[in-house]
């Protein structure tokens, strides 16, 4: 007899579920929008309301179907399910309200240096601002653990979907690396193995002095 479950995808383990969850908010397409410019009648009965930090899941803002835990990639103050639906803000000109709101908010927000961070990631290559290097860890690590340092960046960046609004957040907690190692801890196979066994090993660059000149290369 044959077994009705095989394709359904109810017996893969949680990774692949998860793969399949990244899949769709990495997409070049949002399935949601292009279907039309209406939105659907449940819309109005959900106003719009920024997360609070402790939410772990809200609907996009700018399709209004999908449950999502990615937020704005610039700010992180909205949930956004998409590569594609963020992109789309900018082109639409008569956004409603929850879409025009965050773009207020998003566009004069001040640039922090997680920006900075986010920029070097988007252009592989090393932040070259002096305060941006000592709030990530990058005064504290040799020229080649530099490069380690932009891999796990980069990782929790593009895969993890962490966003400059939370990495500053972090930084002025002194909470890098407990905040980081949550992130690693929780989907491991979305950083690289060998930045993941750097990581590991160098607490300390994570670390902000809170006093003192020294130079603490690690």
């Amino acid at each position: 007899m044959t077994d009705t479950n095989q394709d359904s995808g109810m017996d893969q383990p949680p990774d692949a579920v998860a793969g399949l969850d990244e899949e769709i908010e990495n997409a070049d397409t949002c399935e949601a929008w292009t279907m039309g410019d209406d939105l659907s009648p449940e819309c109005a009965l959900d106003p719009y309301e920024t997360p609070k930090p402790t939410d772990e899941k809200g609907t996009c803002i700018v399709c209004k179907r999908r449950p999502t835990s990615r937020k704005c990639a610039q700010c992180g103050n909205d949930w956004i399910c998409c590569q594609s639906c963020e992109e789309y803000m900018d082109l639409v000109k008569d956004s409603h309200t929850d879409v025009a709101t965050h773009m207020i908010a998003c566009q004069s927000r001040p640039q922090t240096t997680a920006d900075i961070i986010l920029g070097a990631v988007c252009r592989d290559e090393l932040p070259n601002d002096p305060q941006a290097e000592d709030d990530y860890g990058f005064s504290r690590c040799r020229s080649l653990d530099c490069y380690k340092l932009l891999t796990v960046y980069h990782d929790l960046i593009i895969n993890l979907h962490v966003t400059p609004y939370e990495l500053d957040v972090w930084m002025k907690e002194n909470r890098l690396y407990e905040r980081i190692g949550a992130k690693i801890k929780a989907r491991p196979l979305s950083i690289n193995s060998s930045a993941r066994a750097w990581f590991s090993n160098h607490k300390a660059v994570f670390v902000r002095p809170t006093y003192g000149n020294d130079d603490q290369r690690l």
